[in-house]
């Protein structure tokens, strides 16, 4: 995951990038209707309410593109973004995505915070888009059809997806940091032990 470094992840204004590897195969990146998608994904999430209230999570409503479907050819990136209205919640919540196709699947990037953070988001987005790159052999432009796998959708099920629920990017968190805040702890226990002329084991 990343964080910015001005924020905790439990700060208001604090924001989150999952970072995931789909190795599902090379997604072929032919062009979609989005406004037809889009009423499809709205009408998908409406329809999957009655099974979050039977599970005790509130509803979801799309509210609709908060940025439009890009895609940029040449690097082979696909952005979009969508506006949540979480029910009981007082600000709509963003879930800003961004795709890195490659020869044998997708880098998943999920930009998750408050719709009061789109421009935030966007101003991070270029440096993050920027270290994202594939080795010699793995890129977008080395599939080989006689060999390779070709994934069982395109851009427009890449888009589609499942909702990414801003509860479970805070389980997430709270996990991440219980796991490996000791080891985020470790370079102080040095520092103070060092200052303090004592030795650690190796």
């Amino acid at each position: 995951m990343i964080f910015p470094s001005e924020h905790t992840p439990f700060d208001q204004a604090s924001w989150g990038v999952t970072i995931l590897w789909d190795p599902s195969g090379y997604v072929k990146d032919a062009d979609i209707n989005y406004a037809e998608l889009l009423d499809i994904m709205k009408s998908d999430t409406s329809a999957e309410n009655e099974w979050r209230r039977q599970n005790n999570y509130p509803d979801i409503r799309l509210v609709g593109w908060a940025a439009g479907p890009y895609y940029d050819q040449a690097a082979r990136k696909l952005h979009w973004a969508k506006e949540f209205a979480f029910a009981g919640d007082d600000v709509n919540t963003l879930n800003y995505f961004l795709r890195a196709l490659g020869r044998r699947g997708v880098l998943e990037l999920n930009f998750i915070s408050g719709i009061n953070q789109l421009d935030q988001i966007k101003a991070a987005i270029p440096e993050i888009a920027a270290l994202i790159s594939f080795n010699e052999g793995s890129r977008y432009r080395d599939f080989v059809p006689s060999m390779d796998t070709v994934a069982a959708i395109g851009i427009g099920g890449l888009i589609a997806g499942k909702v990414l629920a801003k509860t479970s990017f805070l389980i997430v968190a709270l996990l991440f940091l219980k796991k490996f805040s000791f080891l985020l702890l470790l370079p102080l226990v040095w520092v103070c032990k060092i200052s303090r002329g004592g030795e650690i084991a190796s």
